[in-house]
C-alpha cells in the first residue's frame, strides 16, 4: 500500500525508535504499524494471499524505491546491474537487467577494437534502456498502486484495454506470451 508523504519520515522507525536504512527487519515492526499492516490485509487481500502472516508477530517493512545513474561509465569503470540502476520490482528487471547489462557490454568490447569506444556507446545505449525501464516502473506503479481500477468489477476485455492504455513496454522488454 502506498503511503501518504505525511508518514513517511516515521516509515522506517523501528519498535525502539530506531531509523533504519531501507527495511525494517522482523520483529522490529512498531506494534501500532504491525496492527496497521494487518489491517490493510485483511481489508484489501484476497484470504489465499493473507497466508497465516496475519496471526503472526514479526512482519518486516521495506522502502522501494527507484534510481537512476547519468551514465554507465566513467572512464573505464562500468557498472551494470542494481549498481547502475534499480527500478521497481514490478518491472522483473532484477536479474533480467544484470545479465543484459552484462551481454551487451561483452558484445560492444568485441565489436570494437576501441575500448574507450565501445565503453562510450555501450554506456549510452544502457542509459537510455535504464531510462526505459524506469518508466515502466513508473507506469506500474501508477496503474497498480496509485490508481488501480476495479479488477473485480472488469470483464476480460475491459481489463485487456485497461492494459493497452496502462502500460507501454520498452521494446524488446515484455514477460507477456506472445
Amino acid at each position: 500500500m502506498p503511503t501518504p508523504e505525511s508518514e513517511l519520515a516515521d516509515f522506517l522507525v523501528g519498535r525502539d525508535g530506531r531509523r533504519y536504512e531501507g527495511t525494517i527487519p522482523p520483529g522490529e515492526l512498531r506494534a501500532v504499524e504491525e496492527r496497521r499492516l494487518k489491517a490493510l490485509a485483511r481489508e484489501n487481500h484476497a484470504p489465499f494471499l493473507r497466508g497465516d502472516r496475519l496471526g503472526e508477530p514479526g512482519n518486516l517493512r521495506q522502502a522501494v524505491y527507484s534510481v537512476s545513474v547519468p551514465a554507465y561509465r566513467v572512464g573505464r569503470i562500468c557498472l551494470v546491474g542494481d549498481a547502475a540502476g534499480v527500478a521497481t520490482p514490478f518491472t522483473g528487471s532484477g536479474i533480467f537487467k544484470a545479465a543484459s547489462d552484462a551481454i551487451r557490454l561483452r558484445t560492444a568490447l568485441d565489436a570494437n577494437e576501441d575500448v574507450d569506444a565501445a565503453l562510450a556507446g555501450w554506456s549510452e545505449s544502457e542509459t537510455a534502456a535504464a531510462r526505459e525501464i524506469l518508466d515502466l516502473g513508473s507506469q506500474f506503479e501508477d496503474a497498480f498502486i496509485w490508481n488501480p481500477p476495479d479488477f473485480a468489477a472488469m470483464k476480460a476485455a475491459q481489463a485487456a484495454a485497461w492494459w493497452e492504455r496502462a502500460v507501454k513496454h520498452p521494446a524488446g522488454f515484455t514477460f507477456e506470451a506472445e
